[in-house]
């Protein structure tokens, strides 16, 4: 399962308004699901901000808008996956 599949399964009990006596709406579960979405996404990797001045170059993460070093994988603020240059993934 990717994390695009397993996002959307979180989603899809979410969606389908399992709100039932038995499946309160303040359900821990649905809460977790949740949790597990904002986790999950912040693992797949989304190019960052890049803003360019006259005296060079600022990269800042497209999530938090916290600065991040070029070399970086994830933003050290709140570990969103940053996608470099050339990534086709």
């Amino acid at each position: 399962m990717t994390t695009e599949q397993a996002i959307s399964t979180f989603q899809d009990h979410i969606n389908e308004g399992k709100i039932t006596p038995d499946h309160p709406a303040d359900c821990g579960y649905c809460e977790a699901c949740h949790v597990a979405i904002i986790a999950l996404s912040k693992q797949i990797p989304i190019a960052p901000i890049v803003e360019k001045y006259f005296y060079g170059v600022n990269i800042v993460c497209p999530t938090c808008e916290s600065g991040i070093s070029v070399a970086s994988k994830f933003c050290q603020n709140c570990g969103q996956a940053i996608k470099k240059a050339g990534d086709t993934k």
